[in-house]
């Protein structure tokens, strides 16, 4: 029996315990499983996230040192990047460099000058954006990248905020507009260099106008016209150093430097000059204290050409050699500008032509022999400019001249290409005969007349032609110095750049024509200028008298409502009138006495003088009595008695004392009754120094009862 009760036992414990489990497997088992599924997943989850972060890492060092490759820093205010792959664009492995390594190690630095060399741009453009980085770009230069576009708006971003200085040196771009740097706010200095520009957008710089010190120009300019819209109608008014070297510009026109007026230094070596208009120095000619134009193809220079420089500096210099200079009469001046004012020179000057003077130097040299044949080249005065693309068309004419006869010089100049700017629809011309059968001259073209006429401009007036026209205008002060010419003109043409209070000669020439005719030519007298002007001419002057009588008769009536309005709102204004009597009491401010009577008789009348500077008024005014006029005593004429008021008798009998007493017994009850009746006075006034005028009315009706 004790055996099967411990096998029972045993059996019930071995049942009871896979109950249990079977309890317990479904609930415990599965999660147990489960997590370990979990743990093997997270575990290759793991591993893979660490072999992600590993390749991120290590793709991280490759970059860095592949951009640490192309990029360098120089000091901590410089970095350059050169020679990038061409699959990579140069900005964004230079955003890469700046980020990872350059503020790594330059913590602290804010701002920092980038140069780009040889690099290499996606497309060879320049876009928006091109730059990541919040790192101030302090100067900026993209010397040998290849770039043939710079897109609108590339230094947008607020990074080029503070950017002082950007250099293109050696790029393919062609065309620049404003847009590309309107948002250059502090640009100092532009240089563009080994790159030519065809197009430019008129007043090119025009956004930073105010910031821009230094302009450099080199190898960059092969058209004048182009020249004139990078450097403005006179916006660049901040430009101290311009550099023009080594570019194509055959004629220095009078209109080049209108634009930068305050240009202290102008480099032009090397630019194939040819001609310079006698004009052209005279917009900076109150700046300039360094000229620069040696290494030219100037053979002459027009007289008087730096005489408004020399006027206004005193420290002028100027370096001109290495021109083939024709050493003949024309040039006189120059040699003996050079005789007698050498240090405006830094170099001697030699000449090339004619053969006797060739090799010589100007101090040596004969510019004027009296008994031979000299050959003349009389170069253009003029302040036009060529617009045409053949810079290499000479501008001058070749003449000759014996002793004693000397041929009539033949001006050559150059036309500018107009574009019609002034649309305006005009009457068709017609004919007109002939003044003469003697002399054939082109007819009168009816609508050629001046339109508008200022110290500034001439405003001229075309006829409709079927072709476009020629105009010429000259200073009659100066016609071979001033002479211009404008074609491809229609409508209208605006004469800019002419002289103040002076007379020009105006002449319309058919595109068709070669001769001007003497009947399309106008004499037109220009406006003097603003500060010079009469402020009142004779036909205003009945306008300006008539105006000025309005305006002070206006003057009046306003002052009159405003003094009394000021009066009506503050009464005390009337103080020092003695007619008015200031009381401050509910709305009343002053009360005005009668004529003849004023404060201070009626403070005389009763005995009271009101100080001058009394700073209290009495707040109620007491009504006073009729003041009695005292009878004169009379003698005992008639006893019948005289009654002078109700209470008050004369006799001429001598009262005694008991009537006296009665009298006053009587007297004294009609007064008390009569208060009685009254209404009670008014409180006296706190002021102690005025004296109360209830009072003094008492004090005086005393005296009078005594009197009585």
């Amino acid at each position: 029996d004790c055996s099967f009760v411990a096998w029972q036992k045993l059996l019930v414990a071995a049942v009871a315990l896979g109950t249990t489990g079977l309890l317990i497997w479904p609930r415990y088992g599965r999660l147990q499983i489960t997590n370990v599924k979990n743990d093997t997943a997270n575990h290759v989850s793991t591993i893979s996230n660490t072999n992600t972060e590993f390749d991120r890492n290590f793709e991280s060092v490759l970059d860095q040192r592949i951009n640490s490759n192309y990029c360098r820093i120089k000091s901590c205010s410089t970095i350059i990047c050169s020679s990038n792959p061409e699959s990579s664009d140069a900005g964004a492995v230079a955003s890469d460099y700046i980020e990872t390594i350059f503020k790594a190690e330059c913590k602290n630095t804010k701002s920092v000058k980038l140069s780009f060399d040889s690099c290499t741009f996606t497309e060879n453009a320049l876009r928006k954006n091109w730059l990541r980085t919040n790192l101030s770009i302090e100067e900026l230069t993209l010397d040998s990248c290849s770039l043939r576009e710079i897109e609108d708006d590339v230094f947008a971003l607020s990074i080029f905020e503070a950017t002082k200085r950007i250099v293109l040196t050696n790029n393919k771009f062609t065309s620049l507009r404003k847009a590309v740097f309107r948002h250059l706010t502090t640009l100092e200095e532009l240089s563009i260099r080994d790159n030519i520009v065809s197009q430019a957008e008129f007043n090119l710089l025009e956004t930073v106008a105010n910031s821009l010190v230094i302009l450099e120009l080199n190898r960059a300019i092969n058209d004048t016209e182009v020249l004139r819209n990078i450097l403005g109608g006179g916006t660049l008014s901040k430009v101290q150093i311009l550099s023009l070297r080594r570019n194509t510009i055959p004629v220095i026109s009078h209109e080049l430097f209108v634009g930068v007026p305050a240009v202290v230094s102008l480099y032009l070596e090397d630019s194939r000059i040819k001609t310079v208009s006698r004009r052209a120095f005279d917009p900076i000619a109150y700046s300039i204290e360094q000229l620069f134009i040696t290494g030219n193809m100037i053979t002459s220079l027009p007289t008087g050409l730096f005489d408004s420089i020399l006027r206004a500096k005193r420290n002028f210099r100027m370096a001109i050699h290495n021109n083939p200079w024709n050493c003949e009469c024309n040039l006189k001046w120059l040699q003996d500008l050079k005789t007698n004012s050498p240090s405006i020179f830094n170099e001697d000057l030699y000449c090339s032509t004619p053969e006797m003077n060739a090799g010589k130097s100007f101090n040596r040299a004969e510019f004027c022999p009296s008994d031979s044949t000299i050959p003349t080249t009389l170069v253009e005065n003029s302040s036009t400019a060529s617009t045409n693309h053949n810079p290499e068309h000479p501008t001058t004419t070749e003449i000759s001249a014996t002793t004693g006869t000397v041929a009539s010089p033949v001006i050559a100049i150059n036309c500018s290409f107009a574009k019609s700017y002034i649309q305006k629809s005009l009457l068709s011309t017609t004919s007109r005969k002939l003044l003469s059968t003697d002399v054939q001259l082109p007819s009168r073209l009816t609508d050629f007349f001046v339109l508008k006429t200022t110290d500034r401009y001439i405003l001229i007036n075309l006829p409709n032609l079927d072709k476009a026209a020629k105009l010429f205008w000259f200073n009659n002060d100066d016609v071979e110095g001033s002479v211009s010419c404008a074609k491809n003109i229609r409508h209208a043409y605006l004469v800019q750049n002419i002289d103040q209070q002076t007379t020009y000669t105006i002449c319309l020439l058919r595109d068709n024509e070669d001769t001007v005719s003497p009947l399309n030519c106008l004499a037109v007298t220009t406006g003097s200028a603003y500060e010079s002007r009469t402020w009142l001419t004779n036909s205003d002057k009945a306008e300006a008298i008539s105006l000025l009588a309005v305006s002070f008769a206006l003057l009046f009536l306003v002052g009159v409502v405003v003094t009394y309005l000021v009066i009506m709102k503050y009464p005390s204004l009337l103080r020092c009138s003695k007619r008015v009597m200031l009381v401050k009491k509910n709305n009343v401010d002053a009360i005005v006495l009668p004529k003849g009577v004023h404060v201070d008789r009626k403070e005389r009348r009763f005995g009271t003088v009101t100080p001058a500077n009394n700073k209290f008024e009495d707040g109620y005014i007491t009504p006073l009595p009729p003041v009695p006029v005292p009878l004169p005593r009379v003698s005992r004429i008639s006893r019948v008695s005289l009654q002078s008021d109700l209470n008050s008798y004369v006799s001429e009998l001598e009262a005694t004392e008991t009537q006296l007493a009665s009298w006053r017994l009587t007297r004294l009850n009609s007064e008390l009754e009569k208060q009685k009746s009254d209404a009670p006075p008014l409180p006296p006034h706190p002021s102690n120094e005025i004296q109360s005028l209830s009072l003094a009315v008492e004090s005086k009706d005393e005296n009078l009862e005594y009197d009585i």
